[in-house]
């Protein structure tokens, strides 16, 4: 057994300043760049507009993924796909009243607390996705009917409503990629 060997020791998040490095040139980089999807390496040679053309997360809000555990060699891998019911600060709390945004319409409630309770009584590594299932719900292939819903639990989601291609691909390039492709990196590292 393996750990999931990621460049950080102990917890490791992957930065905004790895994501929005392509989008915010302004925010310096850590040295030890997490780029699991290797977004950033692709985006490289895109203009300054092509880049802003998919802007999505900025720096106030939290990075698509944090890894518990990361240099733990415990044979379970815990992933916690509805973890949060952050919403980029971009999409303005997509239109839903806040009751909704802290029911379970928007998230698993109490699924980051016990699945890192669990880490840490196993000591076994776990993947979060802090942002709500509204955004793009990462248990879903992201071109589902579902994976980007206009309505949830009888809840209309305003800011879901005719999406654009390019509103779509940032939500699945910036949020559900980095997540599924950490996840994919840690059962490698992690069999």
């Amino acid at each position: 057994n393996l750990p999931c060997r990621l460049p950080t020791a102990g917890n490791a998040r992957v930065s905004r300043a790895d994501w929005a490095e392509y989008c915010c040139p302004r925010l310096a980089v850590p040295p030890e760049r997490i780029d699991p999807s290797g977004i950033a390496q692709e985006r490289k040679g895109m203009t300054v507009a092509q880049k802003k053309t998919h802007v999505l997360l900025d720096p106030q809000d939290p990075p698509p993924v944090e890894v518990v555990n990361a240099a733990s060699d415990h044979p379970l891998l815990l992933v916690c796909e509805h973890a949060g019911k952050a919403i980029p600060r971009a999409l303005k709390d997509l239109g839903i009243a806040e009751k909704d945004r802290e029911s379970h319409v928007c998230w698993d409630i109490g699924a980051e607390a016990v699945t890192r309770m669990i880490s840490e009584a196993l000591g076994a590594p776990a993947v979060l996705q802090p942002y709500s299932r509204l955004v793009i719900d990462c248990n879903r292939p992201p071109d589902a009917a579902d994976a980007i819903p206009d309505v949830n639990h009888g809840v209309q989601v305003p800011g879901n409503r005719a999406l654009t291609g390019s509103a779509r691909a940032a939500r699945v390039a910036e949020i559900f990629d980095p997540f599924q492709a950490t996840v994919a990196h840690c059962l490698e590292q992690h069999p």
